[in-house]
């Protein structure tokens, strides 16, 4: 489920033979002492030795969080994947996901594609709670998006109510699991609001939906 990191260096060359020579050279020149090994390392010959060295230790490090967020999830998975399948109503889509760990801002994710993101230095609750908002989207979109769309909601509408569907991570099955309340954007608050409260009434997944939809003109 697991893969490489997005946005970090994956081929790690060696120092090209060019910059060793340079290096040497520059060893013989000058003498080596404390000021002068400061002042060489600002000096442009070294940048590729900083950067290989950077992306070194950059790697080592998403691969420790790697295996840290491996072992968590594995933990977990079959305990979440039970409880989603029960609130959803629907059986787990059984799609090889992929799990991406990136060093860039933004985390997506692709519902053709069968993958996410999740940032590779949050914290691992932060991740685990990632990873279990975007299964729900995924989840949700594979089983429901036809279905809203066939009742007449429109594709903004289908993803208006599939980023505020998420507060139904916050029930009292998924705290243990998930250690985040989900709070979603901020243009949805008042929607949440609302829908949580016609969530409450009865709690069955499928019902809340179709009121929903027969209501859309009460909520968007």
């Amino acid at each position: 489920m697991f893969s490489t990191p997005l946005g970090a260096s994956k081929n790690l060359d060696l120092i090209p033979e060019k910059v060793q020579k340079e290096v040497k050279k520059s060893y013989k020149i000058h003498p080596i002492n404390h000021s002068k090994l400061i002042e060489m390392s600002s000096h442009k010959i070294f940048e590729p030795i900083i950067a290989y060295l950077n992306a070194k230790i950059e790697n080592e490090v998403l691969d420790y969080n790697k295996r840290l967020l491996e072992t968590e999830w594995e933990s977990i998975e079959n305990k979440y994947f039970q409880r989603l399948s029960e609130l959803l109503q629907k059986p787990v889509y059984p799609a090889n996901y992929t799990c991406y760990l990136t060093t860039l801002y933004s985390c997506p994710y692709s519902e053709k594609g069968n993958w996410f993101m999740v940032s590779a230095f949050s914290s691992l609750s932060n991740q685990i709670y990632v990873i279990c908002h975007e299964f729900m989207h995924l989840q949700f979109i594979h089983w429901y998006k036809n279905y809203c769309l066939k009742r007449k909601l429109t594709d903004k509408e289908f993803w208006h109510i599939k980023e505020v569907m998420t507060f139904l991570l916050n029930e009292p099955e998924f705290r243990e699991i998930i250690p985040f309340q989900d709070k979603g954007y901020l243009i949805h608050r008042q929607l949440k609001k609302r829908l949580e409260k016609l969530w409450k009434k009865d709690k069955n997944f499928k019902v809340f939906l179709d009121e929903v939809i027969a209501r859309k003109q009460d909520y968007f």
